[in-house]
Order: structure tokens, then C-alpha cells, then sequence
């Protein structure tokens, strides 16, 4: 029995062996044998997609193949060793008959004959491996039956760079030689061919492995409840028919487990229009207490009550907390914000059909952080807390401070007995809910706007994304989306979000500090900050949530053009600011209430709500600050407003440099027919008076004319 010694002592023995292998070819290989040629049907067989597909490192994978394989080339037994960088041993999976449990068989890099074929780029064929100087009885032999005949090829990588492995054929059933049966130069190709299939094969394996591994790290690094059972798979085409997925985590409540109680707001609910809730719902325009009643009914409708056992006092405690979380000086972050959050992450899941991937788990832990995501904002973003050294800065480390404050805020909030909402759920459900509340509601931070855009594009190019991701960006998208809104609600936001700027620069003034962009009051420019925030923040995360719900582009993008297509107009006639957009609105509104004609003109494309909605009018009185409070819109006259009043005097060019003003070009050419044919003729006539005499003196048609001079 002899024994390789260590690594440095192979190369000498190997090229020993070497010239002993020829040896035996050229001396035991008869011609017959070495005329034998490569048999077609085994190469297809094993050139076949399906053969050495699918491949994983584990026992049952192992095992298939190597079966295959050895029926192949008729081998009593097939073995795939594969190298291991980390423990520097080959390994392999055999199955243990007699308990029928995985087994990983490892052997040494520097002994055996496989440590040889490994530090060969050729393959080995031995008739006889006790006449081989390179065979051990205690490291190669790996099974209960003696080995005999052998043949090996090493596996190379896709590049032809590392080896891999080696593929290993023992005993051959049927052949020829001195020694009994073993295996040919036909076999041996068939077994280097298979080598190389298997390279590719473990090469794409790994590949696929350290991706996945990369993947789940990615989401773990940036979401704390990553759950690979909480997992959506994202289909290639949008299913015609929708599917609600169930939550899989422990006691498990389905989408659909209850129906919502019908009593459950007493006699006040047949007060509310179920209908009601669609886009042009204006916050603005209700009481606290209908606020409230909005919020039962959202929750209500989807069951929430029934599947969390939630008292309906105690859910009431827990808004009338919200309410008074939120602070009523500043103009835009306050109770009315949270509501209308709310209220658009229920569009999303309703309307755009965003339930269809989310469960009762999700939906609850969305609309609670929608509520509450803005809870004890003061009016001052982030870096005013941390240039001024705040004591929530300091708190929380200048780390999303108003988010974690948010957050913090909630969790007090539900501390409470009388608004705890969640004291039904299980310990391991709270926890869940917990981690997943104050992922969503850190989300928020604006310095996390482009890696969430990241993470859900990475998601989306992987076709898979998690729940939690996916709530993350609803109610994202939910928090800047009023530009998406209806035209009349979508300005309020932009007079309120104005004028909370203008308070912050004015104590940035105070203090002495840099004032920061479009807080200086002193150079307001409404149309040109709402154009960078629609261009530069919400046209961007929009469209990539319609990549995954398309129904979002159709329901929140086309109005969001026509918005951008009216602060356009306005910049392109220098309407900057609050009072002069209010007051030109106003002059124009005045303009139309004499002309039925046009009033009913107008009045006819009220089925197009796109339109209709983005030309509705706003008051200039204010008793909120910065935000018009008249949108009753009870006066007929005043909804003829539209952008046909808010054209250029000179052009209608300014207002056509999106789609949506496209459209408005044929609502304008509606306004009076007998003014539009007499104003266009006044600007087109000379134009093409123009063009015509530059056709003329131009020199194709010089060229034409000489033409046909010399035909005639």
C-alpha cells in the first residue's frame, strides 16, 4: 500500500506517473479500443439542458447525477469532488443506507489520487489502480466496494482559470483490458465532457448561492423585519385577476378572516358616503369628529376591528391622542396631514390594488404609521434641529430626529391603556409590529428617499420584495404626494408647505443662520420650488411604484401632470407668489361669470376629472394659515375656472409642454368659437404668410421650378 507524501513531493511522482499512464495506453490499449469511436446518442444525453440543470450541492442533487452519469459510461459507481477554499479538502455527499441520512465525505488536497487529477489539467485512465503509484487504499477508497478500473477528469471553471473538483468513474461493468473489464478512450471523452458540463453547472450554482446571499444581506442591512416568509414574488406580467395573499407568520389572520362589522359606528354611520372616499377627499373641509368617523370607517371596511379585536372606544382614545399629538401652529405638519396620509395610503391599497400583495398585518401597521408619522413636528425639518443643536438633535444623535420622535411619540401613545390598540396581539406579533411601525415611519426621513427608491428598484430588478418594503414605499410615496392630488387640494398643500418654510427661514433669520432654499420669504417663488419637488422627488417615486401597481400612473400620475403643467404657466407669466397665484385665479374666475357660453362650454368636460380637478378655484380667504378654507364650491360660477382663464394673453404655448396641455389646447379652442377663430387667424395668418415667402426664395424649390422649365 503506498502513500503520497506532501504537496511538494507530488510533482515528481506525478510526472512519473505521468509517463507510467502512457505507458498503459500505449502498451495495454488494444486498436480496437483506440478505434472505438464516441458514441452520439450518450453525447446528446449528456448535452441535454435538463442534465446537469438545476444544480445545487446537496445529497439528492449528487446523487441523480452521478447515477446518471455512471449509467452512462456503465460504471458501478460516480463520485463529484469538489474543492473547498476555505478547509483546503475535497468533499463530496454520499447517502447512507442503513439511517438514510445526508453524509458530506471530505478527503485531503495532498493525497489521494484525486489530489492528483486535481493539479492536472488532463484526465487520468488506470485499469488497475493497485499497480498506480498514485492511488491510497485509506484516502481514495470511499465506499464498501473495491475500486479497480478508474477514471477521472478534473472540473474547470467557466474560464478554464481554478479547478474546481474532479469527476471520478470507478469500475467499469463491461470492457476490455488485461486487467478485466475497464474503461476506453471513448469513455474518457464522455467523462470529460460531462467534467465540463459540471463546471459550468457549479461555477452558475455558486453564483446563484452568493447572489441570494447578497440579496437577503441587503434586505436584512435595511430592513429589521426582513422575512423571507413575508417574501413577494414579483410575476413578470400583472395578473389579470387578483389574488390577496395571506400572512404566514404565526397565528396567522387571513386577508379576508372577518367581515366588518356593520354596527360598528353606531347610528352616525349612515352619515358617511362610503363613496366619498375617492380623490377628491379635501381634510380641509371636515370637523375633527368627521375626521375621526373617517378613520373608523377606513378601518372598518377593512376588517381591522374584527381580526385585532379592537374596541372602538379605545380606537377612538387612540385618534383623539394622534390629534393632540400634532402641534396646531405649524401650517402644514399638523393633525390634517396625518389623515390625509392616511387617506392616501387607503386610495393605494384600495384603488390601485396594492391589497392584492398585502395582508390584514401589513394594512394595520400601514394606516397606524400614516396616522401617526408626523407626530410632535414642530414645523422644523431635521437640519434646522441639528445646525441649532436641539434637544431632540442631541436625543437622538442628529440621526431622522423628527422620525424617531415620531416614532417614540406613538409607542407612549399606545403605552397607554386607554389607546392601546394593539393589546390583542400576541408578544411575537407586537414585536413584529413594533420593528415594523418604526422602519416605515424612519422611511419618511428625506434622507432616505433615494436608498428607498434603491432598495425597491433592487427588489423589483430581482422580482422579489418584502411587505415591509413594500409598505415602506406606500406610505413614502403617501407623504409626498400632494402634487399628485386634485388641482384645488393639491395648492392648498403647496400655500401650506409655502408658508411653514417661511416661518422656519424667518427664525433662521433670527438666529443669524444661512437661511435655506425657498425659506427666504424675501424671494418667494411658489412654481418654481413645487416644479423641483414634482420634477425632482415625486415624478421619479411614482413612476417606479407604477413599475409594480400599474394603476398608480393612471390615478396618480396624469394628475400630477397637469399640476406641473399649471406651475409651468404660472412661472412662464410670473405668478410667484401666494397673492398673486390667488389673485389671478380670482381675476379670472370674475372674467367667466358673465359669459354663459363659456361657463357651459366649460362645464361639458366635467366628466373629465382629470381636468375638472386641477382647474377647480381657490378663495383667498384663509383662516387656516396658508391654507384657503373656501372649497365648498357650492357657486356653479365659480367651478368654470380652468386653465383657459389662466392662458398667456400673448400664446397658449406656455401651458403645452406636457400631454396634459395638450389636451387643455382643445378645451381652450371650445372657449368662443367666434373670438378663437379671430385670434388664431390674427397669429396665423402672418406665420404662414411668413413661411410661404421663405419656401419661395428657398432652394429646392428653385431647383423645382428649374425643373420643370427644362421638361416643358
Amino acid at each position: 500500500m503506498s502513500k503520497v507524501g506532501p504537496m511538494e513531493d507530488v510533482s515528481h511522482i506525478k510526472n512519473k506517473s505521468r509517463r507510467s499512464t502512457h505507458h498503459h495506453f500505449n502498451t495495454f490499449l488494444s486498436p480496437l479500443r483506440r478505434m472505438k469511436s464516441l458514441d452520439t446518442d450518450k453525447f446528446n444525453e449528456l448535452m441535454a439542458s435538463d442534465f446537469t440543470s438545476g444544480f445545487e450541492e446537496s445529497e439528492v442533487c449528487f446523487t441523480k447525477l452521478t447515477t446518471r452519469a455512471a449509467e452512462l459510461l456503465d460504471a458501478e459507481s460516480c463520485y463529484i469532488f469538489l474543492k473547498d477554499e476555505k478547509e483546503q479538502r475535497l468533499y463530496t455527499f454520499l447517502k447512507n443506507d442503513e439511517d438514510s441520512s445526508d453524509s458530506r465525505v471530505t478527503k485531503p488536497l495532498d493525497r489521494g489520487i484525486t489530489s492528483f487529477v486535481l493539479s492536472d489539467t488532463i484526465g487520468l485512465l488506470v485499469e488497475d489502480v493497485a499497480t498506480s503509484r498514485q492511488w491510497s487504499w485509506d484516502v481514495d477508497e470511499v465506499s464498501d466496494r473495491k475500486t479497480k478500473s478508474y477514471l477521472a477528469w478534473p472540473i474547470w471553471d467557466s474560464r478554464g482559470e481554478n479547478c474546481i473538483g474532479v469527476v471520478e468513474f470507478r469500475n467499469k461493468r463491461s470492457g476490455y483490458g488485461h486487467h478485466g473489464n475497464c474503461f476506453d478512450e471513448a469513455d474518457s471523452q464522455i467523462a470529460r465532457i460531462f467534467a465540463f458540463q459540471m463546471g459550468h453547472a457549479v461555477v452558475f450554482s455558486r453564483q446563484l448561492a452568493q447572489l441570494a446571499g447578497r440579496t437577503e444581506a441587503f434586505n436584512k442591512a435595511y430592513e429589521k423585519t426582513f422575512d423571507k416568509d413575508e417574501s413577494i414574488i414579483v410575476e413578470k406580467e400583472v395578473p389579470k385577476t387578483r389574488v390577496t395573499l395571506s400572512y404566514k407568520g404565526s397565528n396567522s389572520r387571513g386577508a379576508y378572516a372577518f367581515a366588518p362589522s356593520s354596527q360598528v359606528l353606531g347610528a352616525k354611520q349612515n352619515k358617511l358616503d362610503v363613496t366619498a372616499r375617492g380623490w377628491d377627499y379635501d381634510v380641509f373641509l371636515h370637523t375633527e369628529e368627521e375626521l375621526t368617523l373617517h378613520a373608523i370607517d377606513i378601518f372598518n371596511e377593512r376588517g381591522l376591528f374584527s381580526r385585532f379585536f379592537i374596541q372602538i372606544a379605545t380606537f377612538k382614545n387612540f385618534i383623539n391622542e394622534i390629534k393632540a399629538g400634532y402641534s396646531k401652529e405649524t401650517p402644514y405638519h399638523s393633525y390634517y396631514h396625518g389623515f390625509d396620509v392616511m387617506h392616501v395610503c387607503y386610495l393605494i391599497i384600495t384603488r390601485c390594488e396594492a391589497d392584492t400583495y398585502l395582508e390584514s398585518f401589513n394594512i394595520l401597521s400601514l394606516l397606524v404609521a400614516s396616522l401617526a408619522h408626523d407626530l410632535g413636528h414642530d414645523g422644523y425639518n431635521n437640519s434646522f434641529h441639528n445646525t441649532t443643536n436641539s434637544e431632540l438633535a442631541v436625543t437622538y444623535n442628529g440621526i431622522s430626529v423628527l422620525e424617531n420622535y415620531s416614532a417614540a411619540y406613538l409607542f407612549r401613545i399606545l403605552r397607554k391603556k386607554q389607546s392601546n390598540i394593539f393589546s390583542r396581539l400576541s408578544n411575537d406579533e407586537m414585536t413584529k409590529m413594533r420593528a415594523r411601525l418604526i422602519d416605515m415611519i424612519l422611511d419618511t426621513d428625506a434622507k432616505n428617499h433615494f436608498m428607498l427608491m434603491t432598495r425597491f428598484k433592487h427588489g423589483l430588478e430581482m422580482k422579489q420584495l418584502s411587505r415591509g418594503l413594500l409598505s415602506s414605499m406606500i406610505l413614502h410615496v403617501s407623504d409626498v404626494s400632494n402634487p399628485t392630488r386634485p388641482g384645488f387640494i393639491s395648492r392648498k398643500w403647496a400655500y401650506a408647505v409655502q408658508n411653514e418654510f417661511f416661518r422656519q427661514g424667518d427664525k433662521e433669520k433670527e438666529l443669524g443662520l444661512s437661511i435655506s432654499p425657498f425659506m427666504d420669504r424675501d424671494f418667494e417663488n411658489l412654481p418654481r420650488m413645487q416644479g423641483a419637488f414634482i420634477d425632482a422627488i415625486v415624478n421619479p417615486v411614482f413612476s417606479l411604484l407604477a413599475e409594480f401597481l400599474p394603476l398608480v400612473k393612471e390615478n396618480f400620475v396624469k394628475p400630477m401632470q397637469i399640476n406641473r403643467a399649471f406651475w409651468n404657466n404660472m412661472q412662464n407669466q410670473d405668478k410667484i407668489k401666494i397673492s398673486d397665484i390667488l389673485a389671478y385665479l380670482e381675476e379670472h374666475s370674475n372674467e367667466n361669470k358673465d359669459s354663459e357660453e363659456e361657463h357651459n362650454s366649460v362645464m361639458d368636460f366635467k366628466k373629465n376629472d382629470d381636468v375638472i380637478d386641477a382647474l377647480l378655484p381657490i378663495n383667498v380667504n384663509s383662516p387656516i394659515p396658508g391654507i384657503p378654507a373656501d372649497a365648498s364650491l357650492n357657486n356653479k360660477r365659480s367651478r368654470s375656472v380652468s386653465l383657459v382663464s389662466l392662458r398667456s394673453t400673448d400664446s397658449t404655448d406656455n401651458l403645452m409642454d406636457l400631454e396634459a396641455g395638450r389636451q387643455l389646447k382643445k378645451i381652450i379652442s371650445l372657449k368662443s368659437p367666434r373670438r378663437t377663430i379671430r385670434e388664431s387667424s390674427q397669429i396665423c395668418i402672418p406665420k404662414m404668410k411668413k413661411m410661404a415667402f421663405i419656401f419661395l426664395e428657398s432652394g429646392p424649390f428653385q431647383m423645382l421650378m428649374l425643373i420643370a422649365t427644362v421638361y416643358a
